[in-house]
C-alpha cells in the first residue's frame, strides 16, 4: 500500500530538519575543537587577494593574543561591522597589559580604519585555506541563489507528495490529454 503525501512530505521536512541539526552539531563541534566561534569561514571579498580569493574556505584556529604575530592572517570582529573580517597583522604592540594589532588586507592601499584591534576581537588565526570550496555558499547568500533554493526546495516537497502523479490521475481523461 502507498503511503499518504502527507507521510512523505513529514518525513521530507524530517529529513531536512536532521540534516540542518546534523549541520550545526558538526559545525558547534569543530568550534569546541578549534577554540573560536568562528571555525570556518568564507571569503566574500577580495581584500586579501592575491593570498586569499573570494569563495576560498578558511579554517580558523584560536588562539591567544600572545600566539599572533606580525604576518599572521586573523579573523576577528570589530562591533562597527556585521561580519567578520579576516586581514593581515602588519604590527602588534602592548599597551595596559593587552596585546593591539594593525591590520591590512593584503590588496587594500593602506591599514584598516577600525585599527588597531584589541586581542578581545580576535576569533583566531588562519591555518588553512582550501580554494575555491566556499563558492557555492556565496552563491546561496545572494539573491537569486536564496530564489532558486526556495524553488528547489518547493520542487522537492512537490516531488515527495507525489502531488504529480494525483494531477495526473485526477485530470487523465478530461482536458489534460496526451499524457
Amino acid at each position: 500500500m502507498a503511503s499518504s503525501p502527507y507521510k512523505k512530505i513529514l518525513s521530507a521536512v524530517f529529513a531536512v530538519l536532521i540534516a540542518l541539526a546534523g549541520s550545526f552539531l558538526v559545525y558547534r563541534v569543530l568550534a569546541f575543537v578549534q577554540g573560536t566561534e568562528l571555525p570556518l569561514s568564507v571569503v566574500a571579498t577580495g581584500s586579501m587577494k592575491p593570498t586569499l580569493n573570494v569563495g576560498d574556505l578558511i579554517v580558523v584556529k584560536g588562539v591567544s593574543g600572545e600566539e599572533v604575530a606580525v604576518g599572521d592572517i586573523i579573523a576577528f570582529k570589530v562591533p562597527s561591522e556585521k561580519d567578520p573580517i579576516v586581514h593581515r597583522v602588519v604590527d602588534k604592540f602592548r599597551r595596559d597589559g593587552r596585546c593591539y594589532f594593525v591590520t591590512k588586507g593584503d590588496n587594500n592601499p593602506s591599514v584598516d580604519w577600525f585599527s588597531p584591534i584589541p586581542e578581545e576581537y580576535v576569533l583566531g588565526k588562519v591555518v588553512l585555506v582550501i580554494p575555491r570550496v566556499g563558492l557555492p555558499v556565496l552563491f546561496l547568500k545572494s539573491k537569486i541563489g536564496r530564489v532558486i533554493t526556495l524553488a528547489l526546495v518547493v520542487a522537492c516537497f512537490i516531488y515527495a507528495a507525489d502531488l504529480h502523479t494525483y494531477i495526473l490521475k485526477r485530470f487523465r481523461g478530461s482536458w489534460w490529454r496526451g499524457v
